[in-house]
């Protein structure tokens, strides 16, 4: 599922989804690198999945957007983490439109929460 949403997708630097399982720590369900499937994940996943909280975070050249993964109803069923290449004068608009159109495109493949584990 990763893999086909990272592909043809040169300015995408990393991608992770997040569920919560028996704990309230979410942990990485799928990762475009699979060393990190299982690793805990932090306060912005648990916000993402309980609330729909959107989270941005800018670095040397890249940006990390966490924000809610949707079922069918529009219920929160997992967060995601994605990295981007960022821009000279990207605001934070841009950074979520960006994202949005992984979001769009997971949400289309996932439409609940079985199916995401599946």
């Amino acid at each position: 599922m990763v893999d086909g949403i990272i592909e043809g997708r040169p300015k995408l630097l990393g991608l992770q989804i997040y569920t919560q399982t028996g704990t309230n720590i979410p942990c990485v369900l799928a990762s475009k690198f699979p060393s990190e499937i299982g690793q805990p994940g932090t306060n912005a996943e648990v916000l993402a999945i309980e609330n729909g909280t959107v989270s941005l975070g800018f670095g040397h050249g890249t940006v990390i957007v966490t924000m809610p993964l949707h079922d069918r109803n529009g219920e929160y069923i997992a967060a995601m983490r994605v990295k981007l290449k960022s821009f000279f004068g990207e605001t934070q608009d841009n950074a979520v439109t960006r994202r949005r159109l992984v979001q769009k495109d997971l949400e289309e493949l996932c439409t609940s929460a079985e199916n995401l584990r599946n």
